[in-house]
């Protein structure tokens, strides 16, 4: 796992509600893969851990996003 995506796993981590977890999973009729971390929480997070990598490339980013949704 890229850099930036052990990161961002590290600070959603205490974020973790695992009752909105259940309720994420109850709402959808397919089967969803879900932490449970409230959205305004993640793009928080998210905009901190770039803000931190200034130079992070584009490939790194897209990499980042594809380990943390896999």
């Amino acid at each position: 796992m890229n850099k930036l995506a052990s990161e961002a796993r590290k600070r959603l981590k205490p974020l973790i509600d695992k009752r909105f977890a259940e309720g994420q999973r109850a709402y959808f009729k397919e089967e969803i893969n879900t932490i449970g971390v409230r959205t305004h929480e993640a793009i928080r997070v998210a905009k901190l851990v770039l803000k931190e990598n200034k130079k992070a490339t584009k490939k790194e980013i897209l990499e980042a996003v594809d380990a943390l949704f896999a």
